[in-house]
């Protein structure tokens, strides 16, 4: 993969992630032919034609809570 896009990868928890693609910076997801890969990006080879799509994971705060614990 590091052969045809700018990836930069970075080990957490025994596992490889892509933090960055073509220099920006994020933490992303990559789907091969509309599914995801069940191996991390470093340990996939393309053999064949393929559509692959680059996800960026964004933060989005679903709920807020305030929390009190009474004494």
């Amino acid at each position: 993969m590091k052969t045809v896009a700018e990836i930069e990868t970075k080990k957490l928890r025994d596992r490889e992630h892509v933090i960055s693609t073509n220099g920006e910076k994020s933490f992303f997801i990559y789907e091969v032919d509309g599914e995801f890969p069940d191996r991390t990006v470093a340990n996939f080879i393309v053999s064949k034609d393929v559509n692959m799509v680059w996800k960026k994971l964004e933060p989005v705060a679903k709920l807020r809570m305030n929390i009190k614990v009474r004494e």
